[in-house]
């Protein structure tokens, strides 16, 4: 089973970082953050640096009343999920199946998990796209393989 091994500790950011970053809400990583996918120590860790920032899990204002982006059933796979897109080091199917996995762990109704990993799957991909040029400009040398879209 999976399991996130340690706590998600974040500041809010204050409104000047916001405005820089054209988020209406953030919060800055304080600790590094892990998660254990599948079997206790079987090796697949993701680790997640202190200093991070993130918007919180991407909900459309108008469905908050479904899936507010503080959700506590989505908060700590969101984490994830962003860094992962960031990363750009894995398929964008591997990142969205990700947080479906961690809504689970964290105790997320399946009906939920189900609806975000669809909604990431077939919404996501302006985000994936951006994360794809953000980090080819910051390595150009980087060959990064094109995601694998199901």
């Amino acid at each position: 089973m999976s399991e996130f091994s340690s706590r998600l500790i974040v500041r809010p950011l204050d409104k000047e970082e916001l405005v820089k970053l054209k988020w209406s809400l953030g919060w800055e990583l304080q600790n590094s953050f892990s998660y254990d996918l599948g079997k206790r120590g079987g090796g697949d860790k993701i680790r997640l640096p202190a200093g991070l920032r993130s918007n919180g899990a991407s909900v459309p204002r108008w469905l908050w009343w479904l899936i507010h982006p503080c959700d506590p059933d989505i908060g700590k796979a969101a984490w994830i999920h962003d860094y992962l897109y960031g990363l750009q080091q894995y398929s964008k199917i591997y990142c969205d199946a990700v947080l479906c996995d961690g809504m689970i762990t964290l105790k997320s109704s399946a009906w939920k998990a189900r609806l975000c990993f669809d909604a990431v799957h077939y919404f996501g991909y302006s985000a994936w796209k951006y994360c794809q040029v953000v980090t080819r400009k910051a390595n150009p040398e980087c060959q990064l393989p094109y995601p694998v879209m199901v």
